[in-house]
């Protein structure tokens, strides 16, 4: 990752993160690096320099467990902002006219969040957070850890798959394996492909028999939408796949979906919070 300032041509700031950890400045388009003072322990996983950045000398990192954090005075000073109900960022987006209307957009766990007051407060939106087939991403913020689908039994995940919603699924002809998907929020959907040579599921949420899911089709059809459930009470939850297979049959898992709308807007607890970093 190395993003570049919208004033890129006059001032030559770009920025770039280690493989593993840490935040590092050029001032003259890459000839020269130094670390961004306090950001050692940072992991950022997405960065966005402000539309005026030749004049307000700011930009904003989503990171892993440090949360959406705002950098000023070129970098030299940051501080984690606390109001987003997150400590885990994965995306950040501004608005082109962000010295006015404010607007930016950040995605933590648990889907895309709105802001139009540079961050003061937000809101969720309408659209699901999607976990895809495997993750390997951790998390000490209890009690709403990060959604994860759990595998038992005999599962592959064939790669590359250039119709899978990213570069592969999980896929089964075991019909003793089962897939959990733990999650947290009031609506869940299953994203599966769906052809002549898919079988049936059983499934059920938090233990009680939601019915099958009949995957079989005459044709192929990838990143369908095989089951959607909402208006299930705010909480942790589980949704659990059961293979029902014949010879020659397998079942597939593109991603899960989940939302949290109607929940309350509580970032995580933990007795470990991030430090800002002003330097």
């Amino acid at each position: 990752m190395r993003p570049r300032s919208q004033s890129y041509p006059n001032d030559k700031t770009v920025l770039a993160v280690p493989i593993d950890k840490g935040l590092y400045r050029s001032t003259d388009g890459g000839d020269t690096w130094a670390a961004v003072p306090g950001t050692a322990s940072m992991r950022p996983l997405e960065i966005r320099f402000s539309p005026n950045y030749a004049t307000d000398q700011t930009f904003y990192a989503g990171t892993l467990s440090n949360g959406l954090v705002k950098f000023t005075n070129g970098g030299n000073k940051f501080s984690t902002i606390t109001s987003f109900p997150d400590h885990w960022v994965s995306a950040v987006a501004l608005s082109p006219n962000f010295a006015s209307d404010k607007t930016m957009f950040a995605a933590g766990y648990w889907g895309l969040y709105k802001s139009t007051d540079a961050g003061n407060t937000w809101n969720y939106t309408a659209e699901p957070y999607q976990v895809e087939e495997f993750r390997e991403v951790a998390s000490h913020y209890a009690p709403q850890n990060p959604p994860s689908i759990t595998y038992t039994g005999n599962w592959s995940f064939p790669e590359p798959q250039l119709s899978a919603s990213t570069y592969e699924w999980a896929q089964t002809k075991d019909s003793n394996a089962t897939a959990v998907f733990s999650f947290y929020g009031t609506g869940v959907s299953w994203i599966s492909w769906t052809g002549p040579g898919q079988g049936s599921a059983a499934i059920s949420l938090d233990g009680a028999s939601q019915g099958t899911v009949n995957l079989n089709a005459a044709t192929d059809s990838y990143q369908q939408n095989v089951y959607e459930q909402h208006g299930i009470q705010c909480g942790p939850h589980q949704f659990s796949i059961t293979p029902i297979v014949s010879a020659g049959q397998t079942i597939s898992i593109d991603a899960m979906r989940a939302w949290v709308s109607g929940c309350p807007q509580v970032p995580p607890t933990s007795s470990a919070k991030p430090t800002d970093g002003e330097q």
